[in-house]
């Protein structure tokens, strides 16, 4: 399932998102005031005493799209609601950007401790191979998690050195 070209765990991390404010408007009693710019802000000033900086940006981007969706079918400038009263109440709200982390770098003593802890085991199951692969191929080609766990046999192309990856960050497919 995707929208818009977006993953599927994108639209339904978006769906948590906009769940979570209604329940947020239900429990502090805004439902009459849920597309005002105050209420919105309340929200987003709650969210940030919770959520980590970048939940917090998400959180922003999702409320201010589903509002311009909803101000595009004129949902709220058509007035079919007496409560809907604004155009998208985002447009007044500056967007604070998280600021920017440096990734994770795995050390490379650690990584040899990590693989040599199944690769000088004496008696390998095939789990113990199966993990010393999924850990080489995290580490040595800078693949996701997901990504490795939605490898299968026909990905690896040994004749070619390659390793497909399908249905990568994006949906897509790469070498």
């Amino acid at each position: 399932r995707t929208v818009n070209g977006l993953a599927a765990t994108t639209v339904d991390w978006y769906g948590w998102l906009l769940r979570r404010y209604a329940r947020w408007v239900e429990r502090e009693h805004h439902q009459s005031d849920w597309t005002e710019m105050e209420t919105v802000e309340a929200y987003i000033a709650d969210c940030r005493k919770e959520l980590r900086p970048v939940s917090v940006s998400s959180t922003y981007t999702t409320l201010n799209v589903f509002f311009a969706w909803l101000a595009k079918r004129k949902v709220i400038n058509g007035q079919p609601n007496p409560y809907l009263k604004l155009s998208n109440p985002m447009d007044d709200i500056p967007m604070a950007r998280p600021p920017r982390s440096k990734p994770r770098v795995t050390e490379v003593e650690d990584y040899d401790k990590l693989q040599s802890s199944i690769a000088d085991m004496p008696h390998k199951t095939w789990v113990d191979l199966r993990d010393l692969l999924a850990i080489r191929v995290l580490y040595l080609c800078g693949l996701r998690a997901f990504e490795v766990v939605g490898l299968e046999a026909r990905d690896f192309k040994l004749d070619a050195d390659v390793l497909i990856v399908r249905s990568g960050k994006g949906g897509d497919d790469r070498p």
